[in-house]
């Protein structure tokens, strides 16, 4: 068994309230270091900076927007290019054939003109 020491430890008054003053103040101490302060703020990103961010962020989609769009036009237009100048240059080769065609019409159209005249002639002889 432990003996039971029945000893009443007395503090005077002044004892008393530096012991809570000291104990208050650890309490506090600690408290205050979780606590940010004025000064500590300026790590923190504010209303402003986040208003700046969003700025840069605009111009910067605005400009990627804008060089995509120029890029877009060129490869539109030289597409565009390419197919023209693919179907200029079959219609050139159609136009040829046509023209050939209508030079043969012409020849045949001709001698078959002369054909028809002979035949009149000998019919009427």
């Amino acid at each position: 068994m432990t003996p039971i020491i029945n000893d009443t430890i007395t503090f005077t008054r002044s004892e008393l309230e530096e012991i809570l003053e000291k104990s208050l103040e650890k309490i506090f101490d600690r408290k205050l270091q979780n606590v940010a302060m004025k000064s500590d703020l300026v790590n923190f990103v504010t209303k402003e900076d986040l208003a700046r961010i969003e700025n840069n962020l605009q111009r910067q989609i605005n400009a990627t927007q804008s060089y995509l769009e120029e890029q877009m036009a060129e490869v539109v237009e030289e597409k565009t290019k390419n197919y023209r100048d693919d179907i200029l240059t079959r219609l050139d080769d159609v136009m040829n054939q046509l023209e050939k065609t209508r030079e043969d019409y012409l020849f045949v159209h001709h001698d078959i003109y002369k054909l028809e005249k002979r035949i009149k002639k000998l019919e009427q002889s």
